[in-house]
C-alpha cells in the first residue's frame, strides 16, 4: 500500500471513530472521574490552617452550657472557630486565597475561638499568636487582640466559621444539611464581645506624633529602630448618631459587603473560575444546576463560607481632620486627597433560625435567577427568622489602598503610612514590605504555606 493510500485511510477511519466517542475518547478510552477522586470535590491535603487547627486537641467540652437549638443543628454548640483569610478576587464572587509564607509583612490567616458559656452569652477570644507577624515575634511584640484587615476592591478576606459539639465533633454538615432553617448574618455590631455598648473608633493618624527627630521630608532611609507612626484611635464622628444595632446594621454596606459561599457538603471547594460550581443552591436546583444559571440570587445563603470586601468611605465633610497633615511627601508631592476613615469595630455574627420552607421569601429581581424566591441580605434579616446565637468579633481596617496614588508611590503616603503605624514598622519598611509581597508560590507546589484554596 503507498502511502498516500495509506493516509487516506487513515483519515477515513478518524472519520469514522471520533463523531462515535471523539478524540480524547478515541485516543485515551472514555475517561471517568468519580466524584470521590475528583481533585475539586474532595481534600487530600490541608488547604488552610484552620483544618489543623484542632489536629491534636480537639475541642472537647465538659462544662455546663447553653443549648438553644435543642432540636436543631446546632444542638450541643460548644465552639466556634473564626478563620478570617487573605485572598484576592477572581472575579463574579470568586476568591483565591493568597499563599501564605511566614516572613509576610502581614498574617494571611487570622483565627478566633468563641466559646459557648453557661450563661449563653459566648465568650470571643482572639489568637494573638495568628495575629503576630515575624517581625513583631523578632521583636517581642504581642500581636493584637483583633482581627487585621486591609480595605480596598480587589482585596478580599474569607471568613469561615467551623462549629463543634460538646463531644468535639466538627458539625458543619449537619447545619449544611438543614439549611433551609438558617442563616447567618454580619453587620457592624453595636456592643462588644462582652455585650458592652461598642464605640467605632476612627484609627487614621492625625499628626499628633512628633516627627522632627526623623528628618522625614528629606526622606532619610528607615527611622532608628523601634520608632514608627503612633496616633490614639478615637471616636469616629461618622457613627456619633448610630448607637443601634438597627443604625448600624442600615449603614453596613457602606462598610463591608459580605458575599455567600456555603458549598453542598464541608469539604467542596470552589474552582476559582465557574462562579456557581460546588456553591449550595436553593431548593428545587441541584448540584448541577450551575450548568443551567449563572445567577447569584440562586445561592442557599448559610454563613459558613463566605468573603468580606472593605470598601472606602469618604469622610472629607464629617470630619476635619481629613487632610493628610504631611506635605510634601519624600519624592517632593502633596497627598491631595482626604483620607479615608479606618475603622476598629465589632463585627456582629448572628445564627438565626426560621420555620421549614420559609427562609426565601423575598421575589427573585433576576430575570436570570431559576430559584423563584431568594434568601435575605447579609445585613438585613426578616421577619421570619429568630437569633439562637450571637457573639461579636473586633476587627480593625488599619490601612487601605484607595490612600496611595498609584501614579507616584510614596512610604509617607496615607497607605503605607497606616500600614507602617499598624504594624510597627518605619514607613519606608512598610512601603519596601508591600513591595515583596507574594500571593503565589514561586515554584506553584505551595512552598511553606497551604495549597491552593478557592472560596
Amino acid at each position: 500500500m503507498t502511502t498516500r493510500n495509506k493516509n487516506i485511510l487513515l483519515g477515513l477511519s478518524l472519520a469514522l471513530f471520533l463523531p462515535l466517542g471523539g478524540c480524547r475518547e478515541f485516543v485515551f478510552g472514555k475517561i471517568v472521574i468519580p466524584d470521590d477522586e475528583n481533585p475539586l470535590t474532595t481534600k487530600k491535603v490541608p488547604r488552610t490552617g484552620a483544618e489543623v487547627y484542632f489536629k491534636d486537641h480537639p475541642p472537647v467540652v465538659t462544662e455546663t452550657i447553653q443549648n438553644p437549638d435543642p432540636d436543631g443543628a446546632f444542638n450541643d454548640w460548644a465552639t466556634c472557630l473564626v478563620m478570617i483569610k487573605e485572598g484576592h478576587t477572581h472575579g463574579g464572587g470568586k476568591m483565591h486565597g493568597n499563599y501564605v509564607y511566614s516572613v509576610a509583612p502581614w498574617k494571611q490567616e487570622e483565627f478566633a475561638i468563641v466559646r459557648n458559656t453557661a450563661s449563653g452569652l459566648p465568650s470571643v477570644d482572639i489568637d494573638n499568636k495568628s495575629t503576630q507577624t515575624g517581625l513583631e515575634a523578632i521583636r517581642d511584640i504581642e500581636g493584637p487582640e483583633y482581627f487585621r484587615v486591609m480595605g480596598g476592591t480587589r482585596q478580599l478576606w474569607g471568613l469561615c466559621l467551623y462549629f463543634y459539639d460538646k463531644e468535639g465533633n466538627l458539625i458543619n454538615d449537619k447545619i449544611l444539611k438543614q439549611s433551609d432553617r438558617y442563616q447567618i448574618f454580619f453587620t457592624i455590631s453595636e456592643a462588644d464581645s462582652e455585650g458592652n455598648p461598642s464605640e467605632v473608633l476612627d484609627c487614621r493618624w492625625r499628626g499628633d506624633e512628633d516627627t522632627s527627630g526623623f528628618d522625614w521630608k528629606k526622606g532619610k532611609e528607615g527611622w532608628p529602630p523601634g520608632s514608627y507612626p503612633k496616633s490614639d484611635p478615637v471616636p469616629s464622628p461618622l457613627f456619633e448618631n448610630m448607637k443601634t444595632y438597627e443604625e448600624r446594621a442600615a449603614f453596613t454596606p457602606e462598610l463591608f459587603e459580605y458575599t455567600y459561599r456555603d458549598t453542598w457538603t464541608h469539604e467542596d471547594m470552589n474552582d476559582g473560575v465557574r462562579e456557581l460550581f460546588n456553591l449550595r443552591l436553593l431548593p428545587p436546583l441541584t448540584k448541577d444546576s450551575y450548568k443551567s444559571t449563572d445567577s447569584p440570587y440562586d445561592v442557599d445563603c448559610v454563613g459558613l463560607k463566605g468573603h468580606l470586601k472593605f470598601d472606602f468611605i469618604d469622610i472629607d465633610h464629617l470630619d476635619p481632620h481629613c487632610e493628610w497633615p504631611i506635605s510634601p511627601l519624600t519624592n517632593g508631592k502633596n497627598h491631595l486627597r482626604c483620607t479615608h476613615l479606618l475603622p476598629l469595630f465589632h463585627l456582629s455574627v448572628r445564627v438565626m433560625k426560621c420555620a421549614e420552607g420559609t427562609k426565601a421569601q423575598r421575589s427573585s429581581p433576576s430575570d436570570y435567577s431559576l430559584s423563584r424566591k431568594v434568601c435575605d441580605p447579609y445585613y438585613a434579616p426578616g421577619p421570619q427568622w429568630k437569633e439562637i446565637i450571637r457573639f461579636n468579633i473586633p476587627v480593625k481596617e488599619y490601612t487601605i489602598i484607595y490612600d496611595s496614588d498609584p501614579t507616584a508611590p510614596d512610604p509617607y503616603e496615607p497607605y503605607y503610612w497606616h500600614m507602617a503605624m499598624e504594624l510597627k514598622l518605619s514607613p519606608f519598611e512598610a512601603y519596601k514590605a508591600a513591595h515583596n509581597v507574594r500571593i503565589h508560590s514561586s515554584d506553584g507546589s505551595g512552598g511553606e504555606g497551604f495549597g491552593s484554596w478557592f472560596l
